[in-house]
């Protein structure tokens, strides 16, 4: 990963480059939330429930599913499939917990996901028009795993969803406390993520 020789390219570089970059981001800023918020002392008091573990287990999941899913495939599906995870906690409150929907809320939910779908240029606008472009294809000559590589995106979009679904069942800290986590924070760094 470190040798300039072979450059950023070669072999598994980018994603091991991703993985630490995203684990050591969520180290640092959680301890500095952790800190500057005053909440040392409640960290110190959590202990391991079900909910942290799963919650923990799920996220990494999702982080290695995604950086695999990045070297198999184009960025682009990489991102749509990830960012599937809230429709997929949403879903799963609706099942598990009967959580109560607006039809304002599954605008705004549609919304966003639509967005994003522009966002990754996957749909939009161009010289001929109107476009949808998911690219579904199971190979391609830049990407000869590219089927393999969507379906680690899908499993890392689940997994993202799960995390914060179960997350949801965080209730041994409070709301400031449960703010310090982040997506990208490794596992054991979830005892303060938000809950859903």
């Amino acid at each position: 990963m470190f040798d300039g020789a072979l450059g950023l390219n070669a072999g598994d570089s980018i994603g091991a480059l991703m993985a630490v970059g995203r684990m050591s981001m969520g180290v640092l800023f959680f301890v500095v939330i952790m800190f500057a918020t005053g909440k040392v002392e409640t960290f110190k008091k959590l202990k391991l429930t079900p909910a942290i573990a799963l919650g923990g287990l799920m996220i990494g999941m999702s982080l290695a599913c995604y950086v695999t899913s990045t070297l198999l495939t184009t960025i682009s599906n990489a991102v749509l499939f990830i960012y599937i995870g809230p429709v997929v906690c949403v879903v799963l409150a609706r099942i598990f917990r009967k959580e109560p929907m607006s039809a304002l809320q599954w605008v705004c939910l549609v919304a966003v996901f639509i967005g994003m779908l522009f966002g990754n240029n996957l749909m939009g606008f161009n010289e001929s028009g109107f476009f949808v472009d998911f690219n579904l294809v199971p190979s391609t000559p830049e990407f000869p795993q590219k089927g393999l590589g969507d379906a680690f995106g899908l499993a890392s979009g689940f997994f993202y969803g799960a995390s914060m679904f179960f997350n949801g069942y965080r209730k041994d800290a409070d709301t400031t406390a449960r703010v310090c986590g982040t997506s990208s924070s490794p596992s054991w760094a979830l005892v303060l993520s938000p809950s859903s």
